[in-house]
This record gives C-alpha cells, sequence and structure tokens, in this order.
C-alpha cells in the first residue's frame, strides 16, 4: 500500500545496513522496495531481499550475479520460484 511504502523508504537509504535489512525482511515490503533494496551495496541486505518469500522472483533472478554458486540453489527453493 502507498501508507507503507512511504514509512518503509526512508529506511531503505538508512546508514545502518541492520536497519535496511529489517525493511528487506519485512514480508509487508513492496515489491518496488524490494527492488530498491536488491541493488543495496551491502550483500547482507541483498540476501535478506533475496530470501524474502515474499520477494518478486525477478528481482531474486537479476541478483544471482552477485551469490556464491552453493547459495543459488538454496534461491531457488523459495517461495519465489516453487510456487
Amino acid at each position: 500500500s502507498a501508507s507503507t511504502t512511504s514509512a518503509l523508504e526512508p529506511l531503505t537509504v538508512h546508514k545502518d545496513a541492520d536497519i535496511r535489512s529489517g525493511v528487506a525482511r519485512n514480508q509487508s515490503c513492496p515489491p518496488e522496495i524490494m527492488e530498491q533494496l536488491s541493488r543495496d551495496p551491502n550483500k547482507d541486505v541483498r540476501y535478506t531481499v533475496a530470501t524474502n518469500p515474499t520477494c518478486p522472483a525477478r528481482t531474486v533472478v537479476r541478483d544471482f550475479s552477485g551469490f556464491e554458486c552453493q547459495l543459488r540453489y538454496v534461491l531457488l527453493a523459495l517461495p519465489a520460484f516453487v510456487g
């Protein structure tokens, strides 16, 4: 929703990566915020986006090149790919 987006958006640029990861972990996080966080400079934030079960598959797929080979197999088991 628009209110969720407006509440979370300022946190996507917070200097603390743990805060950004918290946003990425939120299962109510809108797809456009997930998309933004999927390009975060911190790999832990990107991993949190990729492992959020509500993350759109297209967002995860685009970021595969940034993950180790073993992690790709784990990501393929996520709901975005299994359903």
